[in-house]
């Protein structure tokens, strides 16, 4: 990675830490951390997921999703239900 000029170092440092953050708090790893923003059982997760109607993925053997994608994608489903 190239080396930045003395004064963007603190700039590429809090963007990197901003993003971390950010991360950590959107991530939702485990069937019982997705159920727990749904409100449902970890069971419905899985259905879902097969289904493709909730978007998610993988992280080895543990499936995640993101709290930002499942919130745009319920909202998405409001809309086409009010059509």
């Amino acid at each position: 990675m190239p080396r930045l000029p003395s004064r963007w170092a603190g700039v590429a440092n809090r963007e990197e830490s901003d993003m971390e953050v950010e991360l950590k708090d959107d991530l939702l790893m485990g069937a019982k951390a997705i159920a727990g923003l749904l409100g449902c059982n970890d069971r419905q997760v899985y259905h879902m997921l097969a289904k493709r109607q909730l978007p998610g993925f993988k992280i080895g053997d543990v499936i995640a999703a993101r709290k930002s994608s499942i919130l745009k994608h319920i909202e998405e489903l409001e809309k086409q239900g009010a059509k």
